[in-house]
């Protein structure tokens, strides 16, 4: 993933509503966007996630780990919350700082990484239901998981 659809990618998670417990069409676009990819994601929930490379027990297991939902805008927003509206070297959105920023950071480092085989095993998790500690959240995924080391 190169720096402008990062971008782009941030871009179109701005512009989907994806408020705790609602974040169904955000999962689509991270989903969407591992295809892309070239990984096979993986879903429960709202909550998506895919492996860099085949599971080899042998090795530990690092989990990169960003949440797609988002507190809902209040009255307090001075630009339309979502609508990624880009002025100068900066982007404004519901979003785009907690935690999209991070996720498509982690997203474009994770299939950086996955190019070649590491000394470990790698996860990309976008969780949902982070901003209000949800039970469906990355509490529901990790049974799912092999065990993590970092």
């Amino acid at each position: 993933m190169n720096s402008h659809q990062a971008i782009e990618l941030l871009k179109r998670l701005i512009a989907t509503p994806s408020v705790s417990r609602e974040e169904s069409a955000a999962a689509d676009i991270v989903v969407a966007e591992f295809e892309r990819c070239g990984f096979t994601p993986k879903r429960k929930g709202n909550n998506v996630w895919a492996e860099a490379w085949a599971y080899d027990p042998a090795k530990p297991t690092i989990l990169l780990d960003a949440h797609i939902d988002t507190v809902k805008p209040n009255a307090q927003w001075q630009r339309e919350p979502f609508s990624p509206t880009v002025e100068g070297d900066r982007l404004y959105g519901l979003g785009s700082n907690d935690t999209g920023g991070s996720l498509v950071a982690m997203i474009a480092t994770f299939t950086q990484i996955a190019s070649t085989r590491q000394a470990y095993n790698l996860i990309m998790l976008a969780s949902a239901e982070e901003e209000v500690t949800g039970v469906n959240g990355v509490r529901a995924v990790l049974p799912e998981l092999p065990p993590i080391d970092f």
